[in-house]
């Protein structure tokens, strides 16, 4: 989620657990400040870990809402 919000290491560094909340494995929308999130997690073999974050409006069909600020993106 650092990466995805821009906010990368300062993010990191303050060693603030963001999703705690959120189940062991699955996926689930979550807002995290005033943004919300798609966050899923999953374990595929002992460990090994993936997890996935996209920021944005998540409707019920869990289908994303286009961002209108079009910022660009950190990881390019």
């Amino acid at each position: 989620m650092a990466k995805a919000s821009g906010e990368g290491i300062a993010e990191v560094a303050d060693r603030i657990d963001r999703v705690a909340n959120g189940p062991k494995e699955g996926v689930w929308r979550a807002s995290i400040g005033t943004t919300p999130w798609l966050l899923a997690h999953t374990t595929p073999v002992s460990g090994l870990s993936l997890a996935v974050a996209i920021r944005g409006l998540i409707r019920q069909d869990r289908t994303l809402v286009e961002r209108k600020d079009r910022r660009p993106c950190c990881c390019s």
